[in-house]
């Protein structure tokens, strides 16, 4: 189906005016299941198979299972020949967290290390421990293709694994029969996290080979971790030329054009009240206390979805940010203006200090955001571009938009075309998406920005 992407013209973040950037073609199977990184289909007697890449045939997964018997598979280093250093990464450019966080991950010692070839492409794998994030144990799986590596960066020791009917106590039993942890339920219905305390290799295909011939299990999939898409923080109101041309225009900025300009300053000439709107913003949560924001933040519905509490308290600054671009209080003389003066603002602290976060935040957040009074969802976040699109989250969007909510969410800050390597969210395939896309001053596309 034919989607129209659309660009709002402010930073690569928030809400603004509304620039046509192009079409895309996203087809999403009506069923598949993903796992490692991978996506696969679900068979007609209703099991689940998991598949090495999207062309993978059943034939394929047993030739694999056999190969992996063979001793391919075998958890071992790799040899100094075949060192990843040599092969150029395939996404260069994109938010500074990410790419900083990525080659934090590939520094880290191995707990685990392996190399196996999935459908004639070699993949590299190893497990490390990140201390500073909320699920410590991650796997960092390299795909080594043609044009060069793709990173795919998941939690290692669980699956968010949804089930066709079981009740919570017959999911219970389900984990306790096979050795895992049911560590949460999710807002998704029937969804829940299993996890396990033993992450090798072994295990882990124990695991997916588990879910994946369960006829109990609808979907089982990986929990990737998701980014801030950082842009930089413009302090004063005088310096956000994106705003009004008359107002930034005496700076001198290099290469501005008023065509590139929000002219907000005619749209507050007729309005300023925009009171009844109400944006729940999915991010690393915000300074309730700021000047700027104070009045427009609805402190009883903010809700931190990682630590199941109110406290939203942002200590990495992105969300307020974010926050501040959307619904900064106008005319009071201090700090910036927002686009809407007295927009209502939810805060939803999806990612943590480091403005990282993963599948299952966002899809939870998404469920909270669901039975807000938000109508607006602003999501300034993704993952690495080249990942699969998640069946739960493309679900947990499709019941927020059924509910008349309008997901705007970045486009990415790859300099990639999203329809040829789809960056999700952003990406999924759902009418009510407003991918938002970043541009420059001169008017023209920002060069780190995502398209399509």
């Amino acid at each position: 189906m034919k989607k129209l992407i659309i660009s709002i013209g402010i930073s690569v973040l928030g809400l603004a005016t509304i620039v046509l950037i192009g079409y895309r073609d996203n087809r999403m199977p009506a069923k598949f299941l993903k796992i490692n990184g991978t996506r696969g289909t679900e068979t007609n007697e209703g099991k689940a198979r998991f598949s090495g890449n999207r062309k993978t045939t059943v034939a394929d997964v047993r030739q694999q299972r056999k190969t992996s018997r063979n001793g391919v598979s075998k958890d071992e280093r790799l040899p100094p020949e075949d060192k990843l250093a040599k092969r150029k990464p395939q996404i260069t450019r994109g938010s500074a967290a990410r790419n900083a966080h990525l080659e934090v991950i590939r520094s880290k010692p191995s707990v685990y290390r392996r190399q196996l070839i999935r459908s004639g492409v070699k993949v590299h794998q190893k497990v490390v421990r990140d201390e500073g994030f909320f699920h410590p144990n991650i796997l960092l799986t390299e795909i080594l293709g043609d044009n060069g590596v793709t990173p795919l960066v998941t939690v290692a020791d669980h699956f968010m694994v949804r089930f066709h009917s079981f009740d919570t106590a017959q999911v219970e039993d389900f984990a306790k029969n096979n050795r895992l942890i049911v560590r949460n339920k999710m807002s998704l219905p029937g969804t829940y996290v299993l996890s396990f305390s033993d992450f090798s290799f072994a295990n882990r295909d124990r695991i997916e080979a588990l879910l994946r011939d369960s006829s109990a299990v609808d979907v089982a999939e990986e929990d990737f971790l998701v980014y801030i898409s950082a842009a930089p923080n413009d302090r004063y109101y005088r310096y956000q030329w994106g705003m009004d041309f008359e107002a930034t225009n005496p700076l001198g900025l290099r290469g501005l054009v008023q065509s590139a300009q929000l002219d907000m300053g005619k749209a507050w000439d007729i309005s300023t009240d925009c009171s009844n709107i109400v944006v729940a913003v999915m991010d690393t949560g915000a300074d309730m206390d700021h000047p700027d924001l104070s009045t427009n933040m609805l402190k009883d519905q903010a809700f931190n979805v990682i630590e199941n509490n109110r406290d939203v308290t942002d200590g990495n600054g992105h969300g307020t940010h974010v926050s501040g671009t959307i619904g900064a209080l106008g005319n009071n003389g201090i700090g910036v203006a927002g686009v809407c003066w007295t927009a209502k603002i939810i805060p939803v602290r999806v990612m943590n200090d480091r403005g990282q976060g993963s599948s299952q935040t966002v899809i939870n957040g998404y469920g909270y955001v669901a039975n807000s009074e938000a109508r607006i969802v602003n999501l300034s976040l993704g993952g690495q571009p080249g990942e699969p699109v998640s069946r739960l989250e493309a679900d947990a969007v499709a019941n927020l938009t059924e509910k008349g909510k309008i997901p705007v969410i970045a486009a990415g800050n790859d300099g990639s075309n999203n329809d040829q390597l789809p960056a999700y969210p952003a990406s999924i395939n759902d009418p009510l998406i407003i991918s938002v896309a970043a541009y420059a001053a001169n008017g023209d596309l920002a060069g780190f920005s995502n398209y399509g």
